[in-house]
């Protein structure tokens, strides 16, 4: 148990924006719905959101401007295994960002990092969840 308090700690205080996502898969293999599992303090930050608001909840609920490819990469990643990068654009301020992608704890769930390219802006035409 301290063990598991000890990891919490350390993903809770990472410098980096870091979120768990569960895939909701529909008949088709396609996704249904993504929802939020965990999230450090600075994906709080980043969202400007607290983790008690969002967490259970789907990111269409919580972000919905998220667009295709962000939910393409999740279900690449939760469901078949792959881990991802990409530069993603956020459509709410057209910061452009790292996006890191890769399956945690069992098929389904992803750990999902972004980091903001420094300098970079673009117009919001590209789709990505803050």
């Amino acid at each position: 148990r301290e063990r598991a308090a000890e990891i919490f700690h350390l993903y809770d205080n990472l410098p980096i924006p870091y979120a768990v996502y569960r895939a909701s898969l529909d008949d088709d293999d396609a996704i249904r719905d993504v929802t939020l599992f965990y999230v450090n303090h600075a994906f709080e930050e980043l969202s400007g959101l607290n983790a008690v608001d969002i967490l259970g909840k789907t990111t269409r609920e919580t972000f919905p401007l998220t667009g295709r490819e962000w939910y393409d990469m999740v279900r690449r990643t939760a469901c078949e295994g792959t881990s991802t990068t990409v530069q993603m654009c956020n459509p709410s301020d057209g910061l452009l960002y790292h996006v890191t992608a890769s399956q945690v704890i069992h098929s389904g769930y992803c750990c999902v990092t972004y980091q903001r390219i420094a300098g970079q802006h673009l117009d919001a035409n590209i789709s990505h969840s803050r």
